[in-house]
């Protein structure tokens, strides 16, 4: 086979380290966008107080609603009931 086919320029640049850089950037891309849009949301949430804080306590009651909505199907439901089993003393005799 020849070079060309596995992506090798003349400067034994290959096609892999270009798609490499290619997503390293992306990735550069991404984080960026990530932190720009943290800072948007940094900066709405101290231009309304009220809202930050209204929308803080409805997240916190609906997480305390969640728990405790599993924690009682999982007492009930989940878990087996701890029945005892029958002792020796309760088993039929055949004689």
């Amino acid at each position: 086979m020849v070079g060309s086919d596995f992506g090798l320029t003349s400067k034994g640049d290959s096609g892999l380290d270009k798609q490499l850089k290619t997503r390293r950037s992306s990735s550069v891309r991404q984080a960026e966008q990530a932190m720009t849009d943290v800072k948007f949301a940094l900066r709405s949430f101290t231009k309304s107080p009220g809202f930050t804080l209204l929308a803080v306590a409805i997240t916190a009651v609906g997480i305390g609603a969640n728990t405790a909505v599993f924690t009682v199907l999982n007492t009930v439901l989940l878990k087996p009931l701890s029945v005892q089993g029958p002792g020796p003393d309760s088993l039929p005799s055949l004689v």
